[in-house]
């Protein structure tokens, strides 16, 4: 091709390149910053509407990129083979397609350090989780602690993976790196003992509370609670709402949520003995869960007004409180 046949992108009118700039992946845009100082000024045009920019501490580090319902991961490793392999995983599972990169390092920390804050200086937007997926990780998880609090002393949201993983490095990252919005519990533990969590964020999801007693879900005070995979009866959950109603646990609950094990007689014996009113039915916070029966208002002795209900989630029914402000 001859250089007057080569597309002239620089060329292009500003309206112009605002339209082909939105077509392009966060790949294409990371590709056009690099190739000039004029292309990274224009890659930096890019709007990024989502702020889900993810780190994940696994085999290999990975920056995680949420951007139109897809996402785009790029992975460091010291696996030469891979230097610049793509794949494509259309989640069978989620729905969500993956695109992936991986990137040959030498010193892996030291240049997924240098990858994740060139992106994130060219999208202009901030790490807001930090994910650990502890089975995967190899080596000392309190290295990958450390390093992650170094960095991100004050992120957002932390994530805990991994089936059968140690009590000991689930409750190793809970006491060292707190965040300030939301944590997630999805790890399994081989003791299935109780976890110590402590903090003053907002949200709180455990995925598999075994161990989850009726006096740690009281405990959990945080403004939105999702508790699943718990043995928690209709009777202690009527116990729950008993307390709430006296003012004796989740006073700064907005949102509770419980896995139900048992849907039958749910009226007879979760607001057994509590006064209720059919209230119009709620739109449950978590726009993956569809609400299957409720609301029934019930008030506390303060006047405060809530709505009880019954949501599906993939991980099954739960039943919900949610407060009327």
């Amino acid at each position: 091709m001859n250089n007057k046949d080569k597309f002239r992108f620089m060329n292009l009118p500003i309206v112009v390149i605002h339209e082909v700039l939105r077509t392009m992946d966060p790949f294409d845009i990371l590709d056009l910053s690099r190739a000039s100082k004029r292309c990274l000024s224009y890659a930096k045009l890019k709007k990024f509407p989502s702020d889900h920019l993810v780190i994940i501490l696994a085999k290999y580090p990975h920056l995680l990129i949420d951007y139109e319902d897809n996402c785009y991961e790029f992975f460091v490793t010291d696996e030469k083979e891979k230097e610049g392999k793509r794949e494509t995983d259309n989640g069978d599972l989620d729905g969500v397609r993956y695109e992936t990169v991986f990137v040959y390092s030498e010193n892996v920390m030291e240049d997924f350090h240098d990858l994740y804050t060139y992106a994130i200086s060219v999208m202009n937007k901030k790490i807001k989780c930090v994910s650990f997926y502890l089975n995967q990780i190899e080596g000392g998880i309190e290295e990958s602690v450390e390093w992650a609090k170094q960095r991100f002393p004050k992120v957002e949201r932390i994530h805990i993976h991994g089936p059968n993983v140690p009590q000991k490095d689930v409750q190793y990252v809970l006491d060292n790196i707190t965040p300030t919005f939301r944590l997630r519990i999805f790890a399994e533990t081989n003791e299935k003992l109780p976890l110590k969590i402590e903090g003053t964020f907002e949200q709180l999801r455990i995925a598999n509370g075994p161990w989850i007693t009726v006096d740690h879900a009281m405990h959990f005070n945080y403004p939105c609670v999702t508790l699943s995979g718990t043995n928690i009866t209709n009777q202690e959950l009527n116990m729950i709402l008993k307390d709430w109603i006296d003012m004796k646990c989740h006073l700064n609950t907005k949102q509770l949520e419980i896995n139900l094990t048992d849907r039958e007689n749910f009226l007879d014996t979760v607001l057994e003995n509590i006064p209720y009113e059919i209230g119009t039915p709620i739109i449950p916070v978590d726009p993956d869960h569809k609400l299957v029966e409720g609301g029934y208002n019930i008030k506390r002795i303060d006047g405060l007004i809530a709505s009880i209900y019954i949501c599906e989630a993939r991980e099954g029914l739960s039943m919900g409180l949610k407060t009327k402000n």
